[in-house]
């Protein structure tokens, strides 16, 4: 069976994913090399114990190189890749790439990125990841059946619009606050927000609460958080919950106005929300429908998966059991 290594020397939510989606199938052993230190304000440690937990991955430190049949890393935006890099490439067969996904980057980001990561992309094939659930939804067998379980489209929502999560960073706490004020006096509203500065000394719903609920909404806001992306939008489709964005580009799957989102721009979040609250429950479905058509096509995990080890292993047959991702 070949050995898939990914370098992670930090672990991030795709790399996790990715850990996930390779393992799930058993057509090829898994193996991370990060750290086994990490800062608690980050990722890493609670990564890190997901894995473990997980099971069926073998982890080892990041300068303990062995031999791979292929080496998965990521480019860089800011720093440099980790020197480690160089004798893990220099003992597997083939190796592919990610592009850091952080934010919309600019040319100057993409020279910067270039620069960094020269020579290591050199002889090594490109792979993309689309967006998904958070890795800790996805990692529990309990969260992720829950998640993905069938949708009735016409099945009436008990709530008509709702947010759901951290109301940091700044810039998103002014997106909410002009929703909020776009929603007084509006019923049928699900408003869950937490961290620094929300009423009540609120906290995260815990995940089978955040999942009914998502399932519960016709539209859910979601606007941009720490990075461009947030897995709030794909949570939300995946529950026929219609997102309300600012950028459909960060997400790649064709998001459309009106069709499977609502867009907004920075400055008119309030009046997005209103436009929502306008629809007909005959334009809901229809819009419904076509968000649980884009889950079906691309976001149920054996397409998702399936995607995936495409790239990784081109010309391959990849069959993953339906049983085996739900």
């Amino acid at each position: 069976m070949q050995v898939v290594t990914l370098f992670a020397p930090e672990l991030f939510h795709r790399v996790e994913t990715m850990v996930y989606f390779l393992a799930i199938g058993e057509v090829c052993r898994v193996r991370v090399a990060t750290r086994f230190d990490g800062n608690e304000t980050t990722e890493h440690p609670w990564a890190l114990r997901r894995m473990r937990e997980f099971g069926g991955v073998e982890i080892t430190h990041c300068d303990e190189p062995t031999e791979s049949d292929v080496l998965v890393f990521q480019l860089v935006r800011h720093g440099r890749i980790p020197n480690e890099l160089d004798p893990w490439r220099a003992r597997a067969q083939s190796a592919a790439y990610l592009r850091p996904s952080e934010g919309p980057a600019s040319w100057g980001d993409w020279w910067r990125e270039t620069i960094r990561s020269f020579p290591h992309y050199l002889r090594a094939r490109k792979i993309t990841l689309r967006p998904y659930i958070h890795p800790g939804l996805f990692a529990n067998p309990k969260w992720r059946q829950s998640s993905f379980e069938p949708i009735d489209v016409d099945a009436p929502r008990r709530w008509r619009i709702g947010f759901l999560g951290n109301r940091q960073p700044p810039e998103r706490t002014a997106r909410l606050v002009e929703c909020r004020k776009a929603l007084v006096g509006v019923d049928r509203v699900q408003w869950h927000e937490y961290g620094d500065g929300a009423s009540n000394g609120r906290r995260g719903i815990a995940p089978m609460e955040y999942i009914t609920a998502l399932s519960e909404m016709d539209f859910c806001i979601s606007p941009p958080g720490w990075s461009w992306y947030t897995h709030r939008t794909i949570e939300a489709l995946v529950r026929g919950s219609i997102p309300i964005i600012e950028d459909p580009e960060v997400y790649g799957l064709a998001l459309r106005d009106n069709e499977t989102c609502i867009i907004a721009r920075s400055d008119n979040w309030g009046a997005t929300v209103q436009r929502a609250l306008k629809m007909s429950e005959a334009d809901i479905r229809r819009m419904r429908r076509s968000v649980i058509a884009l889950r079906e096509r691309q976001l149920l995990p054996q397409r998702a998966i399936e995607h995936f080890r495409s790239q990784l292993f081109p010309g391959r047959n990849c069959l993953v059991c339906e049983a085996e991702t739900r």
